[in-house]
């Protein structure tokens, strides 16, 4: 599925919608297609297609060709889930996401306000501090785009993969998300930084707080294994 935005009949930007049967060969040469054509294409919220994103190496050599990608807002705020929030900041720190969009549906959820998610990024912006704001970032390439102009984004050379060790950081956040309920939503995120500083210093103080938490379950026991081998 294409959407074509055509502003005073100038418009070349196509943007791009898969679907989870999409294979990423039969995209591509669909991509072609279009570039011959004159068109620029933008992946929408690419985070969502699983069976590219388990070839981000793919993605990147779309990219080097031109192609460009939109993330959706919710995925940074964990609204979609843990996974997509996994894979957009997989992309965030490999400098591939060139646009955001609310993905917004309705007036009374799954809105238009973007307000957590600005802060959310503005969050791993202090974090982070080698890698670009990206609401700026898209921001500024949004008005690219409404003016017509053709531009490069910078691009990594390769993909890079998640560092050793965060694998237990991941399992930290999705405890952290089990424990929603009882930490409650405002200090969910503190509780996430938290944990995610205390265990590369500490793997017994990290069990003795999430034991605090009287978190319980098979992930925790395994968990404890790990860290105790």
């Amino acid at each position: 599925r294409k959407i074509t935005m055509i502003i005073d009949g100038r418009q070349r930007y196509v943007m791009l919608e898969l679907t989870d049967q999409s294979q990423p060969d039969i995209v591509e040469k669909m991509i072609y297609e279009l570039q011959m054509r004159g068109f620029l294409p933008l992946l929408a919220h690419v985070e969502r297609y699983e069976r590219l994103m388990e070839r981000p190496e793919t993605l990147l050599a779309w990219m080097n060709k031109g192609v460009l990608a939109q993330c959706n807002t919710g995925s940074f705020t964990g609204y979609f889930g843990s996974k997509l929030q996994q894979r957009v900041r997989d992309l965030y720190r490999n400098g591939m996401i060139h646009f955001l969009g609310s993905d917004g549906h309705r007036v009374e959820f799954r809105t238009t306000d973007i307000r957590e998610a600005h802060e959310e990024l503005d969050r791993l912006a202090a974090k982070d501090k080698q890698h670009v704001n990206l609401w700026n970032t898209a921001t500024r390439n949004a008005e690219y785009i409404l003016k017509n102009r053709v531009f490069y984004p910078d691009l990594p050379s390769h993909w890079q993969k998640e560092k050793k060790g965060f694998f237990i950081v991941s399992l930290v956040e999705h405890m952290v998300e089990d424990l929603h309920p009882q930490v409650g939503h405002s200090n969910l995120i503190d509780v996430r930084e938290h944990m995610a500083k205390r265990i590369s210093t500490s793997s017994l103080f990290f069990i003795t707080e999430f034991t605090r938490f009287q978190y319980s379950g098979p992930v925790f026991s395994i968990l404890c294994n790990i860290l105790s081998f």
